[in-house]
């Protein structure tokens, strides 16, 4: 793939169909009228369906770029670790923007979309392709020029943000399934997930023990395992402070949960509308500055580790 050709709509198509070897290739309108494209791969038959898109607010380089490389992985022919069981046991939907930009707001917020996003052609497929497991990678970088000290986690309008709060070339993760309500309000309440000694907590132990959010807290570790980081936990007042303003509560350094008051309005990002409409699972990755490969690299671990973990695929970790 030449990265320099992105610009050649056409060329971009072509060689997508291409890669693609014979799979299915679809057009998906976007945001600002660009084509993007969604690329089916696997098991027809498969009962886990996972919906994978790769979305940028602006360059979509890099986003293309894993896309192109999850693509590639399935379809070759090369020795892979995960490739049979993957095609075996799964049916993969591979979302992508072609280009285009859109003004990012400042800051960036927890429920939102890019280029794609949650809008009409991409809910469309996505209730054809009726999904278990979704994951939504975006990439809100090259937007603007404002530094990274003024964009607050918390996605409020502050401008003097903790350090701990930084996105940088870090990504947080915003994770949507089903919670038992008490437990949801529990922790919307300020429960705690650990003990004054550093024990799990009985809230903790329940999010751990539930299959999605194990299989989310397993794809952070496998991101940070592959070299990236999420942003540091914040703590005392300055946590109580930034989340009291925010849509999301959270679980664990870079991620998040909606507020149950978020969810009860039945949409906020794609894959809150997924689990919503069709109780598919899953994962928001939001990332703001680095290198294009180092924003291809965190698009792919965070996607892959899903798809692994949520195939029960790695046995390491303390993984099944």
């Amino acid at each position: 793939m030449r990265l320099s050709r992105l610009s050649d709509a056409t060329a971009w198509a072509a060689e997508l169909a291409a890669v693609a070897r014979g799979a299915e290739v679809q057009p998906l309108e976007s945001a600002v009228g660009a084509p993007g494209s969604v690329v089916y791969l696997g098991s027809v038959a498969a009962r886990e369906r996972i919906w994978l898109q790769f979305d940028a607010a602006s360059d979509p380089t890099a986003v293309v770029a894993a896309a192109w490389a999850v693509v590639e992985s399935v379809t070759s022919e090369r020795v892979s670790r995960h490739r049979l069981p993957v095609v075996g046991r799964a049916c993969l939907a591979v979302a992508l923007p072609a280009q285009g930009r859109l003004a990012r707001p400042e800051p960036v917020p927890y429920l939102d979309g890019g280029l794609l996003g949650a809008q009409g052609s991409v809910l469309a497929a996505m209730r054809r392709f009726q999904p278990t497991w979704l994951v939504h990678f975006q990439d809100w970088s090259g937007t603007g020029t404002p530094s990274v000290q003024a964009v607050s986690l918390a996605g409020s309008s502050r401008t003097e943000v903790p350090a701990a709060g930084e996105l940088g070339e870090s990504m947080r993760v915003v994770e949507s399934y089903l919670l038992d309500g008490d437990l949801h309000r529990r922790l919307d309440g300020g429960g705690r997930l650990r003990t004054w000694l550093g024990q799990p907590t009985a809230a903790a132990r329940a999010l751990g023990e539930a299959p999605d959010p194990r299989a989310c807290a397993m794809t952070a570790r496998y991101v940070e395992r592959m070299g990236y980081r999420t942003p540091r936990s914040l703590s005392g007042a300055e946590r109580a402070r930034v989340l009291e303003e925010s849509a999301v509560i959270e679980v664990g350094p870079g991620r998040y949960i909606p507020r149950p008051a978020w969810r009860r309005l039945g949409g906020g990002n794609l894959a809150e509308l997924a689990l919503t409409e069709l109780g598919a699972g899953g994962l928001t990755g939001q990332t703001l500055g680095g290198s294009v490969s180092r924003r291809a690299g965190q698009a792919l671990a965070l996607a892959e580790g899903a798809v692994v973990h949520r195939l029960n695929l790695d046995v390491t970790e303390g993984g099944p």
